[in-house]
């Protein structure tokens, strides 16, 4: 298997004679959460990636998509070609899976065009690009409207703090729901224990708490991983807000 292969390696070597570090991409049980996330739904077939790199989440992805009719992952990445030399679009296709089309471009210009003529039309999406808070916010927004109901969106990196606080908004949009909470270094989900901290944080009990634990405690609410299912469209009304 292909994801197997890429993490038998510590380094990988571009084209060019440049040497990468394969500990920079997900770990192999963010692997395998995507992976298995797309393989036990059958109804994921059109899927979408913010961020490539190296290619070990698009391996996954695409590996869950193999024999599917009509399947299709779109990647979104500004500097696969220079920047990571092809590696990744490259290990995607080892897969064996070719239906992939890349767009090389920032996804804060990538979204909303694909949103104006593909909304509720992916089956899933992953988000693992720039880091920043209003980046993040930006990224899951326009996904919310690329997905179709049902549809599933996960977020990479989501105890990092700018990250960390994009979700602790996003978990209060009425049209999302928090299905999964995962954390590797665990090897076990964490959703339970996210439900717990969430209503830590409904009861306001989280505001009474110095910054510095108030933040701890939003970061522990979402492990390495989290991901959302759109249960509904985005029916807000033009003054919506709630404290996050």
């Amino acid at each position: 298997m292909v994801l197997e292969d890429l993490f038998g390696h510590d380094q990988i070597t571009g084209k060019s004679g440049r040497v990468f570090d394969a500990n920079v991409g997900i770990s192999r049980e963010e692997a395998y959460y995507l992976f298995d996330i797309v393989q036990n739904d059958a109804a994921i077939t059109r899927t979408l990636e913010v961020g490539c790199a190296l290619g070990f989440s698009s391996v996954a992805i695409c590996s869950g998509l193999l024999d599917r009719p009509d399947a299709h992952h779109t990647i979104v990445d500004p500097r696969q070609s220079e920047g990571w030399e092809s590696i990744g679009i490259e290990n995607a296709k080892r897969t064996g899976f070719q239906a992939i089309e890349l767009i090389e471009d920032g996804s804060e210009f990538v979204l909303p065009s694909l949103a104006k003529t593909n909304s509720n039309s992916f089956d899933f999406i992953f988000i693992d690009g720039w880091h920043t808070f209003d980046h993040t916010m930006l990224d899951v927004f326009y996904s919310i409207k690329l997905l179709r109901i049902g549809g599933i969106l996960t977020i990479d990196d989501a105890s990092w703090p700018a990250v960390a606080k994009a979700l602790s908004y996003w978990e209060k949009v009425p049209c999302l729901n928090l299905t999964s909470v995962y954390d590797p270094k665990r090897n076990a989900s964490r959703a339970g224990l996210a439900r717990a901290m969430k209503s830590v944080a409904k009861t306001g009990l989280q505001k009474a708490l110095p910054s510095s634990m108030s933040d701890k405690v939003t970061k522990s609410r979402f492990g390495s991983m989290v991901s959302f299912t759109k249960q509904s469209d985005d029916n807000r009304l033009w003054d919506w807000y709630q404290e996050f």
